[in-house]
């Protein structure tokens, strides 16, 4: 416990004392942008950097991440605490190697989200263009990253974000002004939009973890035959609760499925003692069971303590009498 609370004082310290530094952003690196038509937050894009967009090309297959750029508390400090239910408000996604060559993407290749009609049906793919037909919106989106006063590299980073920025939407370099370089059309490509509506939450719960997500497909464009279809990397869904996730498998986010609910991997601590405590972040709401094997064999598994609700998304178990030698611990929700 010592030890803790020494870690607990030291990161206090380090988060009031450490200068606020700008959000880094390169040829390469994904934009996620939030913008508003109506106040509060019309004038304020709100713009994350998820990183290269090679880390989501090279995912295995099936795989699926939470992402933790996004803080909830900066969509409600711009747009409100209703944030979740405005129409106005709304999100994409995009992405350039500008005039570079990044890893194995060529020069004007472009990554730029699709909105999911159905969440778990991917959209019509963004089609392929010459480098030539792809430079204008290529030059657009990374004007974002660094340039004119708006680009993201100008702006600090949130106090609740290490990579989002609360970026001026008036100013050259920002998402509202890139994006809306020609009427009606996306960074001067991608028609109509790569948004869409923040308030698009399935009522059904996915596959994923029971929740409804809305969804944006993210494509690939690079440089090509003109007319053939972009290359699908993977969805984005965002619940209501701001919960933000990547997945190869854009059928996890299905609406109205009957199937097991994935909970991601808990966490399992050997106590002073011997106890051991099984802890889960990220569960939604409803009843959840501890259970226990000595092998993890079809039937071994028995159900331990009694059944619990999650606390702001946390589960907690603790095990008072393990098995001597060796046991398996998973959590599943209650009937």
């Amino acid at each position: 416990m010592k030890r803790i609370f020494l870690a607990c004082i030291s990161f206090a310290t380090f988060g009031l004392t450490a200068p606020v530094q700008a959000i880094p952003a390169v040829t390469g690196d994904l934009i996620l942008g939030f913008r508003a038509s109506d106040a509060p937050g019309s004038n304020v894009n709100l713009e994350i950097n998820l990183g290269p967009a090679a880390n989501f090309v090279n995912m295995a297959a099936g795989s699926t991440s939470v992402l933790t750029g996004l803080a909830v508390a900066d969509l409600v400090e711009v747009y409100g605490a209703n944030w979740n239910s405005r129409a106005d408000l709304s999100w994409g996604i995009v992405g350039t190697t500008g005039t570079d060559t990044v890893g194995t993407a060529p020069p004007r290749t472009i990554w730029a989200s699709a909105p999911q009609t159905t969440p778990g049906t991917k959209s019509e793919p963004w089609p392929v263009s010459g480098a030539g037909g792809l430079q204008n919106a290529s030059n657009t989106v990374a004007t974002m990253y660094s340039g004119p006063t708006g680009s993201l590299v100008n702006f600090p980073a949130t106090s609740n974000s290490a990579t989002g920025a609360k970026v001026n939407a008036t100013l050259a370099g920002s998402w509202t002004i890139q994006e809306d370089q020609t009427a009606g059309v996306s960074f001067r490509r991608f028609n109509p939009t790569v948004r869409m509506s923040a308030n698009a939450f399935p009522t059904a719960g996915s596959a994923y973890d029971g929740t409804g997500y809305s969804v944006l497909d993210l494509w690939e464009i690079r440089p090509g035959t003109s007319g053939d279809p972009g290359t699908h990397v993977g969805g984005f869904g965002l619940n209501s609760a701001g919960k933000l996730v990547f997945s190869k498998d854009v059928t996890k986010f299905a609406s109205g499925t009957t199937g097991p609910v994935e909970l991601g991997i808990p966490t399992i601590v050997r106590n002073a003692g011997g106890t051991i405590t099984v802890g889960l972040t990220g569960a939604p709401d409803g009843s959840y069971i501890l259970q226990r094997s000595p092998s993890m064999a079809d039937g071994s598994w028995v159900d331990l303590l009694t059944p619990q609700s999650p606390a702001s998304g946390t589960l907690s178990f603790t095990d008072n009498s393990p098995l001597p030698l060796r046991g398996f611990y998973r959590i599943k929700k209650s009937a």
